[in-house]
């Protein structure tokens, strides 16, 4: 009962704490709200490695748009199959985000960051891969994403060709930006 008590406080004394330090919204806060999409994709991208068995990985890709065009944000892929179990692939990218026309839109996005494991000549793993992907809105939060593109290993002579399917989920979220009439 001593432990739990404890706890109890902890969490009451932490709770006080936030409330005193929270300031509420004036009307120049209100007028400077925004909105920003954000976009988590499950994807299933499809390798095709010279001389080994080809190998698929799944994860997932998350986008957050600094505009109503450019986005940074993160991938984690594991693999699959093809005999690469232990293959992973983590990653930091930015891009870029064309509408065509109402139900369709079009990006090029550039990853750099890590992959390695599974038995693929890896080197120190450090990767580069700019991709191009058309995505079909099926509704303004759900679309529809195919793509391509190079993985290339920049520690190692390995690289080669990806292809990639996905399902995009999109939400906006708010915020007040930082600055302004303080």
């Amino acid at each position: 009962m001593y432990i739990s008590s404890r706890i109890v406080f902890g969490m009451l004394l932490i709770a006080w704490n936030m409330a005193a330090q929270a300031a509420s919204l004036d009307e120049e806060d209100m007028n400077r709200i925004q909105s920003r999409v954000w976009t988590e994709t499950l994807i299933a991208e499809h390798y095709f490695p010279d001389g080994i068995e080809d190998v698929d990985v799944i994860g997932v890709q998350f986008d957050r748009f600094i505009d109503d065009r450019l986005f940074v944000g993160g991938v984690a892929y594991g693999a699959v199959t093809g005999g690469r179990g232990g293959y992973a692939l983590g990653a930091l990218h930015a891009g870029v985000r064309q509408q065509i026309g109402t139900n369709f839109s079009m990006e090029f996005r550039a990853l750099f960051g890590g992959a390695g494991g599974g038995g693929i000549s890896a080197g120190g793993g450090l990767i580069v891969e700019p991709t191009v992907s058309i995505s079909f809105h099926l509704t303004p939060a759900i679309s529809l994403k195919v793509g391509g593109g190079y993985l290339k290993f920049l520690t190692s002579s390995e690289g080669f060709p990806v292809v990639y399917g996905g399902i995009s989920f999109s939400s906006k979220h708010l915020f007040i930006p930082m600055g302004g009439g303080d």
